[in-house]
């Protein structure tokens, strides 16, 4: 049985850096007679299995190694020295993963791993990562509102492009931000379980599909050039957009009928490794894509330029438009052809090449991917005409100012809309580029609130932080401050640059109100619940564990689903837009003037619940230390800190909903002060807790690689058999 579930690896690990404790392992996992099989059911150890080992590895392995670590035999090898070194106390987690995961080391890194990596090699990746994601994915959303504007969207090349550039940013997202987070936190699947494949699988899905559609935009621009009817016959009007069917397709067989893949992260070379899963095996899959993609749009770019080439000789007349498309198309294609041929031939490199070859090859899928937005936005006229007056630096001329009888249509059709494309809430002392002073700031406020946010939330799910209830509770309400963020910055900051709103861009503006408002409810639940659950601590602790003990705290995640689906389901018929040159939301029922009852009974009962919690929570700290009671730093930390962003939270749900209900003829900067509380409430959870929690900041100081790891951090909440201590370390 263990000869399917344990590589061969034993000889490498007694020559690993572990020393003696690795060796003896090793020993005792050859000699099966250590453990035999038919004791595992009932063996007295089983119960002494830390939890977290249980759900994370196969049982057998569990209990046969955990039984070896804690042989008499043991015990006396860690006697004579082993004990206390950091290293030995995490290794049954990475000796597990490494036995069971293909391409992983003892010490919880991949085996592409080089020696002569500097050590704050990955801060250095991640940062530079996602700062080009901040750049790159901005160009893509400016350039992707551009040519799904009137009159571009009409021409099936540009119908092709959008979906093409959609694609462009599923990559982008994947190989900057993502890939720059996981290198920033030094994030693999050897030390944080197989999500990490997954998301390696979904980057080669998200690839073979941007192949399939720019494919597709190749072969509509051959057809334009070399049989005009037949193009118009498969492309004309909506056609264009059924062809997304065929990335779909194309990616679904190509990933479905493959051999078993296994793709994986390496944090420190700051690249992907798409392997099949057998060691050593070619990934098929990504050979035949990007070699058949590199071939096919040779031969039809070629064949377009050919055909190019006789229309002029001839005489006939080719439009600029025409001219200009097929080159830019023709210039992308260069640059992701270049990239599909290169980059099979840096996964194949050997071990000993480079150590900049994973980073090269990254850099090589980025430029693939980011080239689309680069040379449209600097090459193409059209494109940056609706650009420069989306962002107000080009004035709208006689010939293209059709669009102006949709807007009025709109006006007409949707609540709070004016003639002119402006929402009713707009002022006329409005500076003339404040929306888009208003867009940059928010965009570059979410890069740095987003930032602190998934820090913080990979600092409090690892353990032993997420052992106790509170953290688990907090993971909760930090998912809803990062969904908040999400739409309160980066979104917000992009309808504004590019002047969106219902009244100009129709009905899809008001459902991401919406959203917001089932995602701030949601959150007002979960803080709440967070609340109950530090009062309890002090007033009745048998109680706080009936209640959020172990896994019992992740039921509470009912508490917010099925509020704001109740409170948003049963509340008035809602309207919901935004103000892009005031930057704010307006949050009003779909009747004209109408209160918005959700709004204000969710905030009024969140401050007040809050604050009678938060006083009898305060008040039971109070008696406890007259009383003489000890208080571990944890609860006192934890209670405090949550303390402090629930008088943040309450402060904005007290004054958001005035806000909200000034007279129009008040000050201009109203919706960006309710915005900016906003923000500050779902900001605060990262902010305080970096700043003021002892242990988080340690936690991401060595996710960093800016702090020592110590025994006792690694067993401060963990027993020598996985019980729960009750001193835990803060």
């Amino acid at each position: 049985m263990f000869s399917k579930i344990l590589p061969d690896r034993v000889g490498s690990l007694e020559r690993s850096s572990h020393g003696p404790l690795v060796a003896l392992v090793a020993r005792c996992v050859q000699n099966r007679e250590t453990f035999p099989l038919s004791l595992e059911r009932g063996h007295p150890r089983l119960t002494k299995l830390p939890s977290h080992l249980l759900r994370a590895f196969h049982r057998p392995v569990c209990i046969f190694v955990w039984t070896c670590l804690h042989s008499p035999e043991l015990e006396t090898s860690v006697n004579h020295g082993t004990q206390g070194s950091s290293s030995d106390q995490v290794f049954p987690v990475a000796l597990l993963l490494a036995m069971q995961l293909p391409h992983c080391l003892p010490s919880g890194q991949v085996d592409v791993h080089k020696e002569d990596y500097e050590e704050n090699r990955n801060a250095f990746i991640g940062m530079l990562y996602i700062l080009l994601g901040f750049v790159f994915i901005s160009f893509n959303l400016i350039m992707l509102t551009a040519i799904t504007r009137h009159p571009l969207i009409n021409h099936a090349c540009f119908k092709l492009l959008t979906i093409v550039s959609f694609f462009d940013l599923l990559n982008l997202l994947i190989s900057l931000p993502f890939s720059g987070t996981l290198s920033l936190l030094k994030l693999n699947h050897c030390n944080s379980g197989r999500w990490i494949t997954t998301a390696g699988y979904i980057c080669m899905i998200s690839w073979t599909a941007y192949c399939a559609a720019s494919q597709v935009l190749a072969l509509n621009r051959l057809l334009e050039f070399w049989n005009k009817p037949l193009c118009n016959t498969l492309f004309r009007r909506s056609r264009a957009w059924v062809w997304l069917a065929v990335p779909t397709v194309y990616c679904v067989a190509l990933n479905g009928f493959g051999q078993a893949p296994f793709y994986f992260y390496d944090p420190y070379g700051g690249g992907w490794v798409f392997n099949a899963y057998d060691r050593g095996a070619p990934n098929y899959v990504m050979l035949i894509n990007n070699y058949f993609k590199f071939v096919y749009l040779i031969v039809v770019y070629i064949s377009m330029l050919y055909l190019m080439y006789r229309k002029i000789s001839r005489g006939d007349k080719i439009s600029s438009l025409q001219k200009s498309v097929a080159l830019q198309c023709l210039a992308v294609s260069m640059v992701s052809g270049f990239a599909t041929l290169v980059y099979p031939c840096i996964q194949y490199l050997p071990k000993s090449s480079t150590k900049y070859a994973p980073l090269i090859g990254q850099l090589l899928w980025v430029a693939s991917n980011a080239a689309t937005s680069i040379v449209y936005l600097t090459a193409n006229r059209s494109v940056r005409r609706n650009v420069g007056r989306m962002l107000g630096m080009a004035e709208d001329t006689a010939g293209e100012h059709t669009n102006s009888s949709p807007q009025l249509l709109l006006a007409m059709q949707l609540p709070h809309c004016l003639p002119s494309g402006q929402v009713d809430v707009h002022k006329e002392d409005y500076e003339e580029n404040r929306n888009a002073f208003i867009g940059m700031l928010y965009i570059l406020l979410g890069f740095i609130c987003i930032t602190c946010n998934l820090i913080m939330l990979s600092a409090i799910t690892k353990h032993p932080l997420i052992n106790h209830a509170c953290f688990k509770l907090l993971t909760v309400v930090s998912i809803f401050d990062l969904l908040g963020l999400i739409l309160a910055l980066p979104i917000s900051g992009t309808l504004s640059l590019l002047k969106l709103n219902h009244c100009n861009s129709g009905r899809w503006v008001t459902t991401i109100g919406y959203v917001i408002m089932i995602v701030w409810t949601a959150y007002c639940a979960a803080s709440q619940v967070l609340a109950l659950n530090r009062l309890l601590e002090f007033w009745n602790k048998p109680l706080c564990n009936t209640l959020f003990r172990r896994s019992r705290a992740w039921v509470w995640l009912v508490v917010p689903t099925v509020y704001c689906v109740v409170l948003n389901g049963l509340g008035p018929s809602p309207f919901y837009f935004y103000d892009p040159y005031g930057g704010g939301w307006v949050f009003s029922a779909f009747d004209r003037g109408a209160a918005n009852y959700v709004m204000l009974i969710n905030n009024y009962f969140k401050f007040v619940f809050l604050l009678v919690v938060y006083a009898a929570m305060l008040f039971c700290m109070y008696r406890k230390a007259a009383r003489g009671e000890k208080l571990s730093e944890l609860q006192k930390s934890v209670a405090l800190q949550s303390l402090i962003v629930a008088m943040i939270s309450g402060a904005t749900t007290i004054i958001y909903p005035c806000l909200q209900y000034l007279p129009r003829s008040s000050t201009k900067y109203a919706p960006m002060i309710g915005q900016f509380f906003w923000i500050a409430s779902n900001g605060s959870t990262s902010i305080v807790y970096l700043t003021a929690n002892r242990t988080v900041r340690r936690k991401v100081g060595r996710m960093l690689g800016m702090a020592e790891e110590t025994g006792t951090d690694n067993m401060n909440s963990i027993g020598p058999h996985g019980q729960q201590s009750e001193n835990s370390h803060k």
